[in-house]
């Protein structure tokens, strides 16, 4: 059973998700099914699940990872959430967050970066 919580991952769960994601149409599904239950991972679902807070104005349409990202979230808060204890941001030249580097990152933290950087290849 995968648990996040617990920081345990079942690899043959995330392999079947992998195994039923394909769909040689390319029509880039936004559910799949692992051992019978419909999974969603589409904007809203997946801010949902990460408890990322989207504040939503009367009358906007904008998609919810847009309106995410206008937030502008505090950088230290992000780094304490997404690294490894006593790790962050690479600087920039001026002193300011840069990047944060994979090896820095929580086990969760670093799986959901490939999950979206594959979803997004």
């Amino acid at each position: 059973m995968t648990s996040f919580t617990e920081g345990n991952i079942d690899i043959a769960i995330v392999r079947e998700f992998y195994a039923n994601l394909y769909d040689p149409e390319d029509k880039s599904p936004k559910q799949v099914r692992v051992r019978g239950h419909l999974i969603k991972f589409d904007e809203d679902t997946l801010n949902t699940f990460l408890k990322t807070p989207v504040i939503i104005e009367e009358g906007e349409t904008l998609c919810a990872y847009f309106r995410f990202a206008h937030l502008r979230p505090d950088p230290q808060e992000l780094a304490a959430k997404l690294c490894i204890p006593g790790r962050g941001f690479e600087l920039n030249v001026d002193g300011l967050p840069l990047k944060i580097l994979r090896k820095n990152l929580t086990t969760i933290a670093q799986t959901w970066s490939v999950l979206s950087f594959s979803n997004l290849m």
